[in-house]
């Protein structure tokens, strides 16, 4: 019977697909639509998905795809299941926090789990840096031989998520970022003064932003991580307080500028 893998990005998910592939491991491989980064973890007398949908639907004007947003496609399967294999970076937040809320979910259930958050590839400048694993192409993950450092959870590791799940729930913050040991809440405005850095007075395209962003967090050793629809929301956020200037639509972005 085919193991059931699990990731919590759908880049990251096609990328292992691939990798298992090529190393001729049958295998099946799901990932959610959401990103538990970002956004409320509860709400008052509503289901985790409801939260989550109004989440998207109000702080970002997006609404998810697929409507029940992963629960009976990645949820369901991946608490239920006896046995799962999860693929996740230490180093990443919307990781860590999922993770957390599997073993929530999955209670006494075997778990093992593949880290990729050490494995190193060459950046455009020949560096080797460590990469979130949803931009790790197939060949990478293939040639690290992930595949054969599959270790079960113990039982302090599941305890240590489920305790880390119950304290970011409570929190519900808009925001959460990685550090040593799991994650933590922060305030939609975390990334505002990193991003205000990389914003010129002459007018700059907002996918050259969004790169530099990408580049800046990758430096850090506590790397966060915010997808484009949170940064594109903050970007916008700043330009209605009034402290940058936005021509065109964000969504177009290559038509879009952004300057001081």
């Amino acid at each position: 019977m085919e193991t059931l893998h699990l990731a919590f990005n759908r880049s990251a998910a096609g990328s292992i697909g691939d990798a298992l592939d090529t190393l001729g491991v049958a295998a099946t491989v799901i990932a959610p639509t959401d990103d538990l980064a970002m956004g409320w973890l509860r709400g008052e007398g509503e289901s985790f998905a409801a939260t989550r949908r109004r989440w998207w639907a109000d702080a970002l004007g997006v609404e998810p795809e697929p409507a029940d947003l992963s629960e009976a496609t990645f949820w369901t399967p991946a608490r239920h299941a006896p046995h799962v294999t999860v693929w996740l970076s230490r180093r990443n937040a919307a990781d860590v926090a999922a993770f957390a809320r599997l073993m929530a979910l999955r209670d006494e259930r075997p778990t093992w789990v593949i880290d990729a958050t050490d494995v190193l590839m060459a950046d455009s400048e020949g560096r080797l840096r460590r990469w979130p694993l949803a931009l790790l192409p197939a060949r990478v993950i293939a040639s690290a031989g992930l595949i054969g450092h599959a270790r079960q959870i113990t039982d302090e590791e599941g305890a240590q998520a489920k305790r880390l799940w119950k304290r970011i729930e409570r929190e519900n913050a808009a925001l959460r970022v990685h550090v040593e040991g799991g994650a933590r809440s922060v305030a939609e405005t975390y990334f505002d003064a990193e991003l205000l850095t990389l914003i010129e007075v002459r007018p700059q395209r907002i996918a050259r932003i969004l790169g530099a962003f990408l580049d800046l967090v990758l430096e850090k050793e506590d790397a966060p991580s915010a997808s484009d629809l949170f940064v594109l929301s903050r970007l916008e956020a700043l330009a209605a307080q009034g402290m940058i200037e936005i021509e065109g639509k964000p969504t177009i972005r290559a038509r879009c500028r952004l300057k001081r």
